[in-house]
């Protein structure tokens, strides 16, 4: 057992109130919040130069638009930030022989369902190739309770792992929360993402398996009533790492996507540097380079570890 640190360097992130904070910050800016369902980019043909956000001296494209539930929203920049979700980012962002004229739904070999528009570039039967040949952002399904004790309990966070005489081995992690609760997460699995958050389902005996664990390694939470069960899916890139800038030979077109489970953490880090490229046309706050989307312009896909 060690120690990580103290109230005094240590805090924790909870991801409902930051993300909503954030969202409720940006619209007090000046931000205009869109709620629909995204369907594509709408690309068209650029030549190399400054304003166009392609290399010099090469051929590419550029976005120009956003298809929200078959309609087109102008746009001169595009973040794909979608989690397990961006790996249609392959399809989305194509070259070659122009956009994709079907329509209806279809899957592409990123194994996310998505909806296609005339305007998107994103049929594989029109001869053109994607610019991301390389990236598959698969997802690795956990379950996660929270709990509240009927005593207050210490601010001390478990990360553990251990096996059970049958031989299984589990890997509980427990946070106590301010608010009197304690979130407990486990069971990962190695599932296909579902085509939509809606189908993400909760399986009972998994909670009751953390639940179970959790008591073993607090008495206090045997008996805790479960005030929440979910799940969810850690979006992971091939190689593990974060997928953080510019798509190559796309200009205005941005990924950010891959952190697996750190993705609530380094979500204001990210934002900030993707802020930077966008404005400036490179990141200065620290360097990103080793996360960009850049490594997945040639090759076949990858498989991201389980």
């Amino acid at each position: 057992m060690s120690e990580m640190g103290s109230p005094a360097d240590t805090a924790q992130v909870h991801p409902h109130k930051l993300t909503t904070a954030l969202l409720e910050s940006a619209v007090t800016r000046g931000s205009r919040l869109l709620q629909g369902c995204v369907e594509g980019l709408q690309l068209e043909e650029a030549a190399g130069g400054d304003d166009t956000g392609v290399e010099e001296g090469k051929s590419g494209r550029r976005v120009t638009g956003v298809v929200v539930d078959g309609v087109v929203v102008p746009a001169d920049v595009a973040v794909i930030a979608m989690g397990p979700w961006s790996g249609v980012a392959r399809e989305w962002l194509r070259a070659g022989a122009g956009s994709g004229s079907g329509s209806g739904s279809g899957s592409g070999s990123s194994g996310v369902t998505g909806k296609r528009a005339s305007s998107v570039v994103a049929a594989e039967s029109s001869g053109s190739r994607s610019l991301l040949p390389g990236l598959t952002i698969t997802g690795q399904k956990y379950h996660s309770v929270v709990l509240r004790p009927h005593k207050p309990v210490t601010n001390h966070m478990l990360f553990t792992g251990f096996k059970y005489a049958s031989g299984r081995v589990v890997e509980p992690e427990v946070y106590p929360r301010p608010d009197g609760t304690v979130y407990v997460c486990g069971e990962p699995q190695a599932l296909p993402v579902p085509s939509n958050a809606a189908e993400v389902h909760v399986e009972e005996q998994l909670g009751d398996n953390i639940r179970m664990v959790a008591g073993s390694l607090a008495s206090c939470l045997a008996q805790a009533p479960v005030e929440t069960l979910q799940a969810c899916y850690l979006p992971c890139a091939p190689d593990s790492l974060p997928v953080i800038g510019p798509v190559p030979h796309c200009g205005g077109a941005f990924l950010a996507t891959g952190h697996t489970c750190w993705g609530i953490l380094n979500a204001p880090a990210t934002g900030l540097v993707l802020a930077e490229m966008i404005t400036e046309g490179r990141a200065s706050s620290c360097d990103v380079a080793a996360f960009s989307p850049s490594r997945f312009a040639g090759g076949r896909p990858g498989n991201a570890g389980a």
